[in-house]
């Protein structure tokens, strides 16, 4: 269902934004998460950081670029617990949007020398 590559990917990307993992955590030792299980903890951070650091939270999810209207629908009309884990799964699935993006646009170092 979903490709483990990209998922590790977004999961690095995330534990930047979000620190998922404890601090002190090197990339290269951050566990495997499954897609439920990123997204259950990534509902956790958002309800942490909505509930401890508003002005934050706000400001992570315009960097994610997550649709404004979309967000705001979201927290209106779900109950608290299922609005932050739908906001997990909305940036799960733009974090893996602009990881295949880099996938498909760049070019491995080696295809590039062989161009020159």
């Amino acid at each position: 269902m979903h490709n483990n590559l990209p998922l590790k990917e977004t999961t690095l990307a995330l534990n930047k934004q979000f620190h998922l993992c404890p601090d002190g955590t090197m990339p290269d030792k951050l566990p495997t998460f499954s897609y439920d299980e990123l997204k259950n903890l990534l509902a956790q951070k958002l309800t942490q950081l909505a509930n401890q650091e508003f002005n934050r939270f706000i400001n992570l999810l315009y960097r994610i670029d997550l649709d404004e209207h979309r967000v705001k629908e979201t927290l209106a009309t779900r109950p608290y617990a299922e609005a932050m884990s739908a906001l997990a799964e909305m940036v799960i699935q733009r974090q893996m949007q602009k990881v295949f993006t880099r996938q498909k646009y760049s070019t491995p170092q080696d295809d590039l020398q062989s161009e020159l």
